[in-house]
């Protein structure tokens, strides 16, 4: 890419079609130090965006004593996947609860939750197997 300029190594772009392989060289990026090689991910100026706001995220939630972690271009925070919004509007909450987790809880005006115990019927329709005719 581009022209040879000075002494500076040009960069060489390559796309791979499977992605074990770019994981792979990912990987092991480090055998290439000391050959004047290097290995990158190319990305785009919209994903470096995307991940400079979720890695601010990333350290705000760390500060507050929660695990925070990105994957596949998203945040998790305490092991439940939390929108870059979500984070941001929920500061002034207790910084332990979850916007998801909030969202499943059972209403207040039930004190006990229902037992899971199932009639026989549902018993049946549960079960994996079918029924076999008995001779």
């Amino acid at each position: 890419m581009g022209r040879n300029t000075s002494a500076k190594s040009r960069p060489l772009v390559i796309e791979l079609i499977i992605k074990r392989m770019v994981k792979y060289l990912l990987k092991n990026s480090q055998c290439f130090q000391g050959t004047g090689l290097f290995i990158a991910e190319f990305l785009d100026n919209t994903v470096r965006k995307e991940r400079a706001q979720l890695r601010e995220e990333l350290f705000a939630a760390r500060q507050k004593g929660l695990r925070a972690i990105i994957r596949n271009k998203q945040l998790y925070i305490k092991g439940k996947l939390t929108h870059p919004n979500n984070f941001n509007n929920n500061t002034n909450k207790d910084p332990h609860t979850n916007s998801r987790e909030l969202s499943s809880t059972m209403p207040p005006n039930i004190t006990n939750p229902p037992c899971n115990e199932n009639t026989p019927d549902e018993q049946e329709i549960n079960t994996l197997r079918k029924e076999r005719p008995t001779i």
